[in-house]
């Protein structure tokens, strides 16, 4: 079954394995599509934070070492390819 996800509704994907999990308030949904492909679909209120992860900006608490901090306390670790670009979209959306 096909389901309609809006973006403003994620919070962040997570890579695991072969497929995507799309994290909601409370729901999540594993899909059979690489983060990069998802990536390419998203608009530029999300930012990929390493191989693993793409973050909604919106959700971002803050930054703490090499760990992005979501407004829900959870803690994302940032890639070393992807730090500066965080860092630099995180203190622009400021």
């Amino acid at each position: 079954m096909k389901k309609k996800i809006l973006q403003n509704e994620i919070l962040y994907i997570e890579r695991q394995q072969t497929k995507s999990i799309i994290f909601l308030k409370g729901k999540e949904y594993g899909v059979y599509e690489t983060i990069t492909a998802l990536a390419e679909r998203l608009t530029t209120d999300f930012i990929r934070i390493s191989q693993s992860y793409i973050v909604n900006k919106a959700i971002i608490a803050g930054i703490e070492g090499n760990s992005v901090i979501l407004k829900n306390g959870l803690e994302l670790p940032i890639g070393r390819t992807y730090r500066k670009t965080v860092l630099e979209a995180y203190y622009q959306n400021k």
